[in-house]
């Protein structure tokens, strides 16, 4: 997030107005709805010109390259899927930034499915995403047999629903 300040010649928050924005585990452009000073003039600074140069800068090898996983997780990820269980990344980032960020940490063969921030999806925590997208593609799928695993508010709200 600091990144696209500096790049954008503009007084980056604090890091403590950045760890909450980005704990919430909304989108982007909530993000910095929160992070911008609301008396910004909207038609010299946009929200789509931050998220934009957000983008840019997380997707390139510099932005992953700073990026890290949880200790264990890939362990975790690789035993569940030695023992077939179905596994399905939810996230309110872009379908860009999640496929590059499981390619650089050798995670993307684990799982079965990946939604991420697209036009035609909802975010996290509608509902739509599990009855719309995740259900069909897994007839079988009972709820009681789900875990859902998540660091953010919007995951656990998430959880809470089925």
């Amino acid at each position: 997030m600091k990144e696209t300040f500096a790049k954008l010649s503009k007084l980056s928050p604090t890091d403590a107005e950045i760890a909450t924005a980005i704990s919430s585990g909304t989108t982007l452009k909530h993000n910095f709805e929160l992070l911008l000073d609301p008396n910004i003039n909207a038609e010299e600074e946009t929200l789509e010109l931050y998220i934009k140069t957000y983008r840019e800068l997380y997707n390139s090898p510099v932005g992953i390259s700073k990026s890290s996983i949880y200790f264990g997780v890939k362990d975790v990820i690789v035993k569940l899927y030695q023992h077939d269980i179905n596994l399905v990344l939810t996230s309110n980032k872009g379908i860009v930034a999640i496929i590059n960020a499981l390619e650089y940490f050798g995670l993307r063969e684990y799982f079965d499915l990946i939604i991420g921030d697209e036009p035609h999806v909802e975010k996290k925590s509608n509902p739509m995403i599990f009855t719309s997208i995740i259900a069909p593609r897994f007839n079988n799928l009972k709820t009681d047999e789900i875990l859902i695993v998540g660091n953010t508010e919007i995951d656990i709200t998430f959880g809470k629903e089925y």
